[in-house]
Formats: structure tokens, sequence, C-alpha cells
């Protein structure tokens, strides 16, 4: 078995709506993470791109010149 460090307060999340859902935290895990797979698994790198189109911005570009200071020229 292998075992994972995480902080105190999501040990306690875990724990807690692992409780709620009546499961074990390691039953919880094991779900979340299968179900993580399955997405995955179901898509393929074209699917992806797909499902991001919609997100895509159609507006203007940046100017090249345009640099990060150009962001924060309100603020010093």
């Amino acid at each position: 078995m292998t075992s994972i460090q995480i902080d105190d307060g999501t040990a306690k999340a875990l724990a807690v709506i692992a409780k709620s859902r009546h499961m074990t935290v390691e039953e919880y895990l094991r779900l979340l993470v299968t179900n993580d797979m399955r997405l995955w698994e179901n898509n393929s790198a074209a699917e992806f791109d797909r499902e991001l189109e919609p997100l895509l911005f159609d507006g203007p570009s940046l100017p090249a010149q345009f640099s990060r200071a150009d962001m924060y020229a309100d603020h010093d």
C-alpha cells in the first residue's frame, strides 16, 4: 500500500464528504480517481479541443509591443 501526505484541512474535508456519502475516505478517493480516469479515457485530444472551442476568445489580438508592464500601468 502507498501512502500520500495531505494537509489536515484537506484530510478533514475528505472525511466529512466521505462520511456524508456513507463511504470510507479510501472508497471516496477511489471513486474520484475512477471517475476522473473515465473522463480522460473517453475523450480524445480532438474531442477535448472541440469542447474548449466555444470558450475561445474571438476578439482583437493584443498589439505585438504589448508587455506585462502595460497590464500594470495604472499601479506602482
